[in-house]
């Protein structure tokens, strides 16, 4: 205990209070906790919470937070493992040894049974859920009634991506032959194609409307992204900096820019695959990294070289406003919702507030 105690006021308290706002946007704090006691947290007053949730994992336990540090929703998958949908409105249970898995809610009520040994994944809203099979090379495509939907699976040689969109519920799917497949929630592949010589695929990220989408692909040489606007089915590929011998985050907004974490750099990308600008950072280590935005502000979370985590803010014309180590975190998890920005670190949990400035 006295190692937490420790770790936890010299790094996480330290990490909360420091910012370093930028004209136009500032940013202050509205609460934090250790990851296994979020019941005994302080709420916020902050007033525009409302509405706001947060999904939070701790091994068996899951909860629901509203955006001033209140539980809404709090649950336990008991014995079970479980695959949650983003917004933790919907999870499957599952076991490592097993013959079925379960559909359940927020409120613990199962919906469904369904044989299958196969490992689920939810997306944002549930709507759609991916069942990767035990060699990972066919994913079957269902909705949260358990029926077959759309073209039902998709196949090929060694799935190596698989994501949903971070609002709305659109998926994509890649692999080590350098297919790749877009659905929508109705399971409808909306997207499809193949990387250049067969290239892996490395990564995948759709725009919460469904009209572009990025597939990061590479060998041991050289790693590209390719940005893809679903609707025309046109897309132009663009090198990146560095090799990524795992996957790296991506995001891609409605507009069509796609946002990379490359190393030592952010690099914002165009609908026509150009560098914007590019946000040089602390060294990445491969491992968890994540992107969030909304109202043109990003959220950039990582895992730097010595082991601790970084959270970057910064605004969509690339003017940082907030980048700070967190020691005692060793991964780091972000997500902007309103004007909240909601960082999941390993041992604690991180609330700012946004505030758009008077000029």
């Amino acid at each position: 205990m006295r190692f937490f105690i420790l770790g936890f006021i010299a790094g996480a308290a330290a990490s909360f209070f420091v910012f370093t706002p930028v004209p136009g946007i500032e940013i202050y704090p509205e609460w934090y906790s250790a990851v296994n006691a979020v019941s005994d947290l302080e709420k916020s007053p902050f007033e525009q919470s409302e509405g706001i949730r947060f999904f939070v994992r701790d091994d068996r336990e899951y909860y629901i937070l509203k955006g001033n540090g209140g539980i809404a929703v709090s649950g336990s998958v008991a014995d079970s493992l479980a695959a949650f949908s983003g917004s933790g409105l919907y999870h499957v249970r599952y076991r490592k040894v097993g013959a079925d898995i379960e559909l359940y809610d927020w409120r613990g009520e199962r919906f469904w049974k369904l044989e299958s040994m196969e490992y689920p994944y939810l997306s944002q809203n549930g709507k759609l859920i991916f069942l990767l099979n035990g060699d990972h090379t066919s994913v079957r495509i269902i909705d949260y009634n358990g029926n077959e939907i759309g073209v039902r699976s998709v196949s090929g040689r060694t799935c190596t991506a698989l994501s949903f969109s971070d609002h709305g519920d659109f998926g994509g799917i890649g692999f080590l032959d350098g297919s790749y497949y877009i659905l929508n929630a109705r399971g409808t592949v909306i997207n499809r194609g193949m990387t250049p010589r067969r290239t892996l695929v490395k990564g995948i990220v759709e725009s919460g409307n469904g009209e572009y989408a990025c597939v990061h692909y590479g060998n041991n040489g050289k790693d590209f992204a390719r940005v893809i606007d679903i609707d025309s089915g046109d897309y132009d590929d663009i090198e990146l900096n560095h090799v990524h011998t795992v996957k790296t985050s991506l995001h891609m907004t409605d507009a069509g820019y796609c946002t990379v974490i490359d190393v030592d750099r952010i690099l914002h990308i165009t609908p026509g695959a150009a560098v914007k600008y590019g946000i040089s950072i602390p060294r990445k280590r491969p491992g968890t990294s994540d992107i969030s935005y909304r109202h043109g502000v990003y959220a950039a979370s990582y895992t730097m070289q010595n082991g601790s985590s970084r959270l970057v803010i910064f605004r969509e014309d690339g003017a940082v406003i907030f980048s700070k180590e967190f020691p005692s975190e060793s991964f780091l998890d972000a997500v902007i919702r309103g004007n909240l920005v909601f960082a999941r670190g390993s041992n604690n949990l991180f609330c700012y507030s946004l505030h758009r400035a008077e000029m």
